[in-house]
């Protein structure tokens, strides 16, 4: 996302001050705090890896990925503090061997799990924040002239636009080192240390407590969502993750693209709403917020640099009045404009403003991200080695389920990676397809309400309303009084009645009805002889009705609200040998019997 102008984009100078500990961005304070809750957590670990398919020049390579590190301050820098206050330890040189890892004997398909494994191994494997260096890379050799290059490093040094940087300044280094006629990345007008120093500075102007008042007003009040899991969510946050791709259907993506632009907004806008209103459906609120990630590099000087730049804006729209879809749209579209007017301020100075209430299960403020990102680069030819990106790790995932939207030039793809102590992944899978429904129905009905809108398909629907419907069971032989104490005898303790705030279980209801039915014999009710029960609704009148079958008598119904000369009539009609009744009744009713 890009944003809509750019009142707040001055230039960055290069800091001529001198310090010895150089302060923290805002958002490396809170990786390095949350690392020093526990230290060896790889939660912010990320691996990236590229294949390199041609002639590899090994030493070339090690040469250009030390002449990067050498270029860019976050790569070779670690953390100290004192008295819990953070700061950067650059170092002048830091060089980072590489590992070597073969494992061309391998067959085909074992070649991938082990480089698979491996990925992993290297992702969770913790850094040090403050010992260096906190980038390791590796070289995994396939066969003779295929390789993989996988770059793990703790989030706190980097971001997803940063691959992009470092691998277009590791080809121009490699090329370098192959050609005397290649040309060298220019040099960099400023360093990350100057962003600090600049982003801190910004915070103190009037047009950024105007943003913080912005977020502080537009969050106020704002609940967690509550998103139906699979598993019970632990006490503190777990961070193992799993993936799951997925694609809108081809006959759906033109239609979208054509909704967005009729409707004049962007395609994340209207795949956003649609987000929208599946989780409206799941959790039944109408105050729906997510997170989604910008790559906030809102000036020329900055985007040429390795480091942590990326900033998480809070999209929160209202759900409420069964809009239609467009009326949602254009609600979505406001929130968005709005957000990105404001995305200079930091996460970490929202999450200061608004106080949320803090809980180490939970992320501050949103537990599900969205994103459409870039496509990754297509192929590159580096001197005879064709270069692509590859996706092995990333099993780390730091909130419930993330969302990741890809427009590519014929489909529109998406992967969720979700907590895997929270969900299995059929119920991703489901929410997979129930999204793609969704989209589905909009673009055939934009001006629909959303609560009309279909998200089941029909086999789903057919179970929900059919399958899941039917109440029909067979009826088991005998008198209704032994059916109950059967289940009395089965669940004792389960609830069998509920009026008025009162529980009876089948134990209770059954013990009273006995007590009750022995009473009646001792009055000699006997087989078919009528028992009268003139008694307001309450869990007595099933007691007393289940005591007279118990005894063989008949039950005779008399209505409260009936005069007194009805219900005589009618228990001198009926013969009713004996009638039961309330004290409060009889106070009305002067009621007789036999």
């Amino acid at each position: 996302m890009q944003r809509r102008k750019d009142a707040l984009k001055p230039e960055i100078p290069r800091c001529t001050r001198q310090t010895d500990r150089p302060p923290l961005s805002f958002a490396q304070t809170r990786l390095w705090f949350l690392q020093q809750l526990d230290p060896l957590s790889p939660a912010y670990n990320t691996t990236q890896a590229l294949r390199l398919q041609g002639e590899l020049d090994l030493c070339a390579l090690e040469q250009a990925w030390n002449a990067v590190i050498a270029r860019h301050e976050p790569l070779r820098t670690t953390f100290g503090s004192v008295e819990g206050q953070a700061f950067q330890i650059i170092a002048e040189s830091l060089p980072v061997p590489f590992s070597i890892i073969d494992i061309s004997l391998l067959d085909e398909q074992e070649k991938w799990q082990h480089a698979q494994a491996f990925a992993v191994t290297q992702e969770q494997q913790p850094f040090d924040l403050s010992q260096g260096p906190l980038v390791r890379v590796a070289v995994v050799r396939l066969v003779q002239g295929d390789h993989l290059l996988l770059i793990t490093s703790h989030h706190i040094v980097d971001d997803g636009w940063s691959l992009d940087v470092f691998v277009n300044d590791l080809t121009a280094f490699y090329r370098a080192s192959q050609s005397r006629e290649a040309t060298l990345p220019p040099v960099l007008p400023i360093r990350y240390r100057d962003f600090v120093e600049w982003q801190r500075q910004r915070c103190e102007l009037p047009a950024h407590a105007a943003q913080r008042a912005y977020w502080q007003e537009k969050l106020k009040g704002l609940q967690p969502l509550d998103f139906p899991c699979d598993h019970p969510r632990q006490a503190a946050h777990r961070f193992q993750g799993a993936r799951s791709r997925f694609s809108v259907p081809a006959s759906v993506v033109p239609a979208v693209r054509e909704l967005a632009r009729g409707e004049q907004v962007s395609l994340y806008t209207t795949l956003l709403a649609a987000f929208y209103l599946l989780l409206h459906r799941y959790t039944g609120q109408d105050d729906i917020a997510v997170g989604s990630p910008v790559a906030n590099r809102i000036t020329p000087e900055i985007e040429r640099l390795i480091g942590l730049f990326v900033n998480t804006l809070v999209m929160r729209v209202d759900v409420s009045g069964n809009p239609s879809f467009r009326e949602l749209l254009a609600r979505t579209r406001k929130t968005v404009l709005e957000a990105l007017d404001q995305q200079e301020i930091p996460f970490e100075k929202v999450v200061e403003a608004v106080r949320p209430e803090r809980d180490l299960s939970h992320n501050p403020l949103v537990e599900i991200n969205f994103a459409l990102q870039v496509p990754p680069p297509q192929a590159m030819n580096l001197d005879g080695l064709n270069v692509t990106y590859v996706q092995l790790a990333n099993q780390m995932i730091r909130f419930d389920f993330e969302v990741h939207m890809w427009d590519m030039p014929a489909e529109i793809t998406g992967e969720i990676a979700y907590s895997r102590a929270l969900f299995e992944q059929t119920t991703i899978e489901r929410i997979q397809r129930h999204y793609c429904r969704l989209l589905q129905s909009i673009v055939e009905r934009p001006d629909c309400r959303v609560n009309d809108l279909i998200m089941l398909d029909e086999a789903e629907r057919h179970r929900l309303l059919v399958e899941w419907n039917g109440t029909e069971r067979p009826i088991e032989p005998g008198p209704v009084s032994l059916l109950i104490e059967a289940q009395a005898a089965r669940r004792p303790d389960a609830i069998a009645a509920y009026f008025e705030g009162q529980r009876l279980s089948y134990r209770e209801l059954d013990e009273r009805s006995n007590q009750l039915a022995h009473y009646l014999r001792h009055l000699g009710i006997a087989r078919e002889l009528k028992v009268g029960v003139c008694l307001e609704r309450s869990l007595d009148l099933l007691v007393v009705i289940l005591a007279i079958f118990k005894s063989g008598g008949a039950f005779v119904p008399l209505d409260t609200a009936y005069p007194q000369q009805r219900l005589q009539f009618m228990i001198d009609d009926s013969g009713a040998t004996v009638v039961i009744s309330s004290k409060e009744v009889e106070k009305r009713q002067r009621l007789g019997g036999g």
